[in-house]
């Protein structure tokens, strides 16, 4: 665990996991499992250890009789360690910082989670080893939801047994999901404004609705939405765009084409996935505007992975593609002739 958190986000791969840990004298297990492995175990261990967190409620005597613990039924004190769990994860959630990445700046979490639990917050929490464990543990969490979401999300996948993937899904629905879609909501905002220039004619928000995550655009007179479903098992679960039933000055199957493209970037390995997606569409919107055409081949306007721009045009039909589409299409089909026209470039 201590040599998986030396990965960056860039090595995760398995190729480069392995190079990792053979350069380390750590041998690879032979089904290649993921590098942060053993570090979501122990995290989601130290989250559901019963004896742990009965150390911590024994200790915790604002909240509860130690003698009535002992006394109550299985019931009563799953509930009470329950709530034991819940207030640990608020305070260390709420005193925790991160960064939300890719040059958008700082998103604090700081009092995010204290109106919802200012009853618990308000008293001091004992500060027992156990305790400490559970809030490293809370932070460790929120900080891989944060940076690591397809780590974490593969980790859960691969669970294998239903019991263990049903906790990992209610701990991060109940506790993990509400502060880390806060803090998506604002990396995207400050993605959208340290890039305004891109899209100078487009007044772009990110705000959340229920369980949407809605991209409100103005230009001139005209304003639209475009909107990503959140699950509450997110980023366990990846967003998926929703697909406009209709669009303002802008046709629905080029902004459907625009979010069928949005799904790999939201299901990818970085971190700060929907303010990525968020900027595209902005970009694109605003490009359409300024009459740039879609790439025929990826019917999108920026490439998926390069943020480019359609610039290589066709001899004879005129037509711009991808440099990547294109190279793409003539390898697969072994021709090196124009995609729409047929004539050799």
């Amino acid at each position: 665990a201590v040599a998986a958190l030396q990965i960056s986000p860039d090595q995760l791969t398995r190729k480069v996991a392995k190079a990792f840990f053979s350069q380390r004298g750590i041998a690879p297990s032979k089904e290649a499992e993921p590098p942060l492995k053993p570090l979501f175990q122990l995290v989601c261990q130290l989250l559901s250890s019963s004896s742990s967190l009965t150390m911590a409620l024994l200790r915790d005597s604002d909240l509860f009789d130690p003698d009535t613990f002992e006394d109550s039924s299985a019931v009563e004190r799953a509930s009470l360690l329950q709530q034991t769990l819940d207030r640990h994860i608020t305070h260390a959630l709420a005193s925790n910082t991160a960064t939300a990445g890719a040059g958008s700046g700082t998103v604090t979490l700081a009092g995010e989670s204290s109106s919802s639990s200012s009853s618990s917050s308000s008293r001091p929490l004992s500060r027992t080893m156990e305790a400490d464990l559970v809030e490293m543990a809370a932070r460790l969490m929120l900080l891989s939801a944060r940076t690591l979401p397809a780590a974490l999300r593969k980790f859960w996948e691969r669970l294998p047994r239903q019991r263990d993937r049903k906790f990992v899904a209610q701990l991060v629905s109940r506790s993990f999901s509400p502060p880390v879609a806060r803090m998506e909501v604002a990396a995207a905002q400050a993605m959208l404004d340290d890039q305004q220039d891109e899209f100078p004619d487009i007044r772009a928000t990110v705000v959340k609705r229920a369980d949407l995550l809605v991209l409100m655009m103005q230009r001139d007179e005209h304003k639209m939405e475009l909107q990503l479903t959140l699950p509450k098992e997110f980023p366990l679960l990846v967003a998926n765009p929703k697909i406009p039933e209709k669009m303002v000055a802008i046709p629905v199957p080029r902004v459907k084409n625009w979010m069928r493209q949005a799904k790999p970037v939201l299901a990818g390995r970085h971190p700060c996935v929907i303010g990525r997606t968020m900027t595209t569409l902005a970009k694109s919107v605003s490009l359409y505007f300024d009459g740039v055409e879609d790439c025929p081949i990826c019917y999108s306007l920026l490439h998926v992975a390069t943020q480019t721009l359609p610039k290589k045009a066709c001899p004879t039909c005129k037509k711009k593609f991808h440099n990547e589409c294109l190279y793409r299409w003539w390898k697969s089909s072994a021709k090196t002739t124009c995609p729409l026209c047929n004539q050799p470039f």
